[in-house]
Parts: structure tokens; sequence; C-alpha cells
């Protein structure tokens, strides 16, 4: 989709046949090199022009979607892919935490058992709109792997995840999960004999910060620079216009 901000530089085509072919045999050659491929979003993104870092893309024309957007990711699991990322396309729940849409649609429909995973669930709108809600309705979902961005002073959010993972209501849900996941590091050889000795998650978590802002404090120059230029273009034009019309007087 040429025309959405997020995506139009991020995909192989607007085409979707170029995108299944591109998008498969780029998965398979990851696969070749003992990396996990993970496709996303699944059931696409592509059709909808919202930035969904920022708001939740709604989508009326559902027959598109599962009729042609859909079609690189059939081709996926037809070619065994290991795992994908829901995406936040908003029905009466966002995909990614929806229960009806991941085990009855995905799961059900396309006989997947690979590891489903949820976006970022506290991207801007679904984190306002849901909050904690959309951690229970995650685990509820049949997701393998939630993703959340980590804040500092996160303990409420962890021990909320233990009561979660302990309910009757998901314990089952979670056993299959961890199956998934075991099969998954099976598959690819992963070791939990592998340790990373030094590894100061803080001071990672404090460059990835930093890093962040310099980004964002860029954005908002590059923003004030533009407004800059037109007020000085806008002048500039006026001048003109005035000294044009004196000229005449």
């Amino acid at each position: 989709n040429s025309n959405s901000s997020v995506l139009n530089k991020r995909c192989f085509s607007n085409e979707v046949e170029k995108v299944s072919l591109y998008g498969s045999i780029y998965m398979n050659e990851i696969k070749k090199n003992g990396i996990i491929p993970v496709v996303k979003h699944f059931p696409g993104h592509g059709i909808t022009k919202l930035d969904s870092h920022y708001f939740l893309p709604y989508v009326f024309n559902y027959k598109k979607v599962l009729g042609s957007e859909i079609i690189p990711f059939e081709n996926a699991i037809n070619e065994e892919c290991d795992a994908i990322i829901i995406r936040k396309l908003s029905g009466l729940l966002p995909c990614s935490i929806s229960k009806k849409f991941i085990t009855k649609y995905l799961r059900e429909r396309y006989n997947y058992n690979g590891l489903v995973i949820t976006d970022d669930l506290r991207m801007k709108l679904v984190d306002l709109i849901y909050g904690k809600i959309s951690l229970k309705k995650a685990f509820l979902s049949g997701s393998d792997v939630i993703l959340l961005k980590y804040k500092e002073n996160d303990e409420k959010i962890f021990n909320m995840l233990y009561k979660y993972a302990n309910s009757k209501k998901v314990i089952d849900n979670i056993n299959e999960c961890v199956l998934r996941i075991i099969n998954i590091k099976e598959r690819y050889k992963i070791s939990n004999s592998v340790y990373f000795d030094n590894l100061e998650f803080d001071n990672i978590n404090y460059d990835i910060k930093k890093f962040n802002d310099i980004i964002w404090c860029c954005k908002i120059f590059v923003k004030k620079l533009k407004l800059l230029y037109f007020i000085v273009k806008y002048c500039y034009n006026l001048l003109i216009s005035v000294e044009n019309k004196l000229e005449v007087i």
C-alpha cells in the first residue's frame, strides 16, 4: 500500500503474487541458515493506511482481506512457517487479542500449529483503550508469545502475569504454548544451557531509550524545520505580493 506511511517502504511489493513469491523465498532461506523466520502481520496490513504503532486500524472490507490480502500468509503456512505475528486489525477486538480469530480462524481453518505472537500490546492506542485487559485477553486468546514493551516499575504487571499463568482458565493453553515453543527450540537446536555472561540489561535498555529519545528529537526538529520553511515561504510570497501592489499604485 503506497499510501501507508508505515508500510510503503517495508514490503516486497504492492502486488499479492510478488509478496507471496519473494516472502516465501526469503522465509525459506532464513530457515536454511538456522534462523526462525516470523511472518507478519496476519491476516494482512496492506489494506490499511493507519500506522498501528499509534492508531488502531479498522477494516470494513473483510472480504478483500480474506480474499487477496491473506494469500501470502496461506502460502507461508502451506510451506510450514514456524511463527506468525498477529496484527492489531480491529473488529470488536483487535485480532492480536481475539480468541475467536486466533483459535477458530488461524489455527482451525488453516490447521496451523506454529507459534502465534502478539504485536506489542503497549502500542499507543491499544494500550490506551484496553490497558491491562489486553494482557488478560492475550492469555485467553491462545497466543504463544506475548510482546510487551518493558517499563520501569513493572512489578505489578509481572505479578498480574503470574496470576494469569496460574489460573485454571489458561493453564491448558499455557501447556500447549510451552509444547509449541519446545518444538521450535528442538527444531532449531536452541539449548537452555547456553548462557550469556556480563549482559547488563539496565544499561542496554538505557541505551535503547537514549537512542529512541534522539530519534524523537530529530523528528520534532525536522517537523519544526518544515514549519519554519513554510512560514518563511509564506512571508516571502506575502512580501512579493505587497511589493507588486505597491508598484502598481
